[in-house]
């Protein structure tokens, strides 16, 4: 990822900035072990988001729909405010699967951001997650845009 896609302002960029903020500092806290279980990780960090004020959802289902029909439930690690998906990730490196999953949440969610919060990589860098193209649910509108 080039850092200037990284710096572009994104939907919820401050909701998005301070969701990454906690990452870092949990990050400091547990480390960057790959044993880790993924749970443990999503519920420090849903603890320490929440401590700041915000509102948090953990194992959000998301239902897929098509023409009516429920094709299968997503189950996303934390929704926070109702507007941004957060997905950890405990692996080596993210692949395109992982970002194109992302961005299903989004689109059947209907949510305005999302990011995907690598914590088993060398450098864990977050990802924000691509916009879909169309949303099969509108999404919500973030505070200030």
């Amino acid at each position: 990822m080039n850092k200037k896609t990284y710096n572009t302002p994104l939907p919820c960029h401050q909701l998005t900035d301070q969701i990454i903020a906690a990452f870092y500092r949990v990050l400091r806290t547990i480390g960057r072990r790959r044993g880790v279980p993924a749970g443990a990780f999503r519920d420090r960090l849903a603890a320490v988001l929440r401590a700041e004020g915000l509102w948090v959802e953990t194992e959000k289902i998301i239902p897929m729909r098509e023409k009516g029909q429920n094709l299968t439930n997503l189950r996303v690690d934390l929704v926070v405010e109702e507007l941004v998906v957060v997905e950890l990730k405990n692996v080596e490196h993210l692949t395109q699967k992982h970002l194109d999953k992302g961005t299903l949440y989004l689109d059947y969610g209907g949510y305005p951001a999302g990011l995907i919060l690598n914590y088993g990589s060398e450098e864990p860098l977050p990802k924000r997650i691509a916009v879909p193209a169309r949303y099969h649910k509108e999404p919500k509108p973030c505070p200030g845009s």
